[in-house]
């Protein structure tokens, strides 16, 4: 997240549930840091992007929920989604 700021990212949206390395997320340069099991996680991302979602979306879980997740909130700036998965 520091890199992104140094690289000139404006608004950096962090998600997780432990509020341990939620601070960590916030201390590292998040904007807003969002608790997914505590709220709908698009919903919270949508509000300060203005309805517009996210111009890059990590998915460090995985899951096909938040793979669909974040696959939403970026879909609404472009046309398509880039999907990598390194397994070991």
């Amino acid at each position: 997240m520091a890199g992104a700021r140094l690289k000139g990212v404006t608004t950096i949206i962090g998600e997780d549930t432990v509020q341990a390395r939620m601070e960590v997320t916030r201390r590292l340069a998040a904007d807003h840091v969002v608790d997914f099991k505590a709220t709908d996680p698009v919903g919270a991302i949508l509000k300060p992007t203005d309805g517009r979602g996210v111009d890059v979306a990590i998915d460090a879980l995985g899951t096909q929920a938040t793979f669909e997740a974040a696959c939403d909130l970026f879909a609404r700036q472009r046309d398509g989604v880039l999907k990598v998965a390194i397994r070991p």
